[in-house]
C-alpha cells in the first residue's frame, strides 16, 4: 500500500504509517470506550481522516511532557488546540488523558 502526504506528490506520509502501526490498539481502545466493533473503526477513522485533511504547514504534532508523562501537543498556527498525555505498560499504551478545551491549554499556547 503506497501513501503520499498530498495528492500527485509521490511522498510517503510518516503520519500515515504511525496510524497503520497503532490502529489495532486505537481501535482496541475506542472499543473499551464505545462497546460497539464498528462504532470504534469508524472512530479511529474518522479521527485520521480528520487530522489528514489539516493542511501541513498549519497542524504540528509536538512530542512533550505532559504532566509528568510522554504525551503530545497539536499545535494549529502557533496555538496549542490539543494536549495528549499517555501512561505505558512496557511499550503498550494503556491509557490516554486529551484536553481541548481552550481555557486549560492558554498555558501551552506560544508566541
Amino acid at each position: 500500500m503506497t501513501t503520499h502526504s498530498e495528492p500527485g506528490h509521490g511522498r510517503p506520509d510518516p503520519g500515515l504509517d504511525a496510524i497503520i502501526s497503532e490502529r489495532r490498539g486505537l481501535i482496541n481502545l475506542a472499543y473499551r470506550l464505545l462497546g460497539s466493533l464498528a462504532e470504534a473503526g469508524d472512530a479511529v477513522q474518522e479521527t485520521y481522516a480528520r487530522w489528514y485533511a489539516m493542511t501541513a504547514p498549519s497542524l504540528r504534532a509536538l512530542e512533550r511532557t505532559v504532566n509528568g508523562q510522554p504525551g503530545l501537543a497539536a499545535q494549529m498556527d502557533g496555538a496549542t488546540v490539543a494536549v495528549a498525555a499517555f501512561d505505558l505498560a512496557g511499550d503498550r499504551i494503556t491509557h490516554i488523558w486529551a484536553v481541548r478545551n481552550p481555557e486549560k491549554l492558554r498555558s501551552w499556547t506560544t508566541g
